[in-house]
């Protein structure tokens, strides 16, 4: 009962704001992106995106066709499981004509103080808080990523975070070429 609680409230955080709901793909592993049926899409769901993976499975095998096919807005590159990074795109002229591609909307997912902000953590404000601001712009929400990480985490580890230590949750060296991630990090 308290899970279904858990999912309406995701779903109605931005219902009322979210303009637009881009198409992303995540990509998960070598040869694996997630599908709609996977725990991460309500969280990109309530982010203001769309899983544009085309089969119902949790995870589903992929090739350079399918992703020039589906075409997405955004693709998302896990932090552990994928080797990518957003240059391996966007240096390699086969995803020239992508739309992820074109305006440069490859990001890195962050690694968070206890986990990737990809999975079940107590940091899940703070990737709700990530996938937002990338999916929708880094002014879309009040304040800034940063002060958010700086203002939860003594309370949730007892420390303060530096900056230093921040830039490397937020893969700042990975994902700066990125479409506005200087602005988001900041």
């Amino acid at each position: 009962k308290g899970k279904n609680r858990g999912k309406k409230f995701m779903r109605n955080q931005f219902k009322n704001t979210i303009s637009e709901h881009l198409t992303i793909i995540y990509l998960w592993h070598k040869s694996q992106i997630l599908g709609p049926s996977h725990h991460m899409n309500e969280l990109l769901t309530a982010a203001g995106a769309k899983n544009a993976a085309r089969h119902s499975k949790k995870i589903i095998g992929y090739d350079a066709e399918m992703l020039l096919e589906i075409d997405p807005d955004i693709i998302f590159l896990h932090h552990l499981g994928s080797k990518k990074v957003p240059n391996d795109f966007y240096n390699d002229p086969i995803f020239a004509d992508m739309k992820a591609v074109k305006n440069r909307r490859i990001y890195k997912v962050p690694i968070g103080a206890a986990a990737g902000w990809d999975g079940p953590s107590q940091e899940r404000g703070l990737a709700l808080e990530w996938f937002t601001r990338v999916t929708q712009g880094h002014d879309f929400l009040d304040g800034s990523l940063r002060a958010s990480i700086k203002a939860l985490f003594p309370g949730l580890y007892g420390q303060t975070v530096s900056d230093e230590q921040i830039d490397r949750m937020l893969s700042v060296d990975l994902n700066g070429g990125s479409s506005d991630y200087d602005k988001l990090a900041k």
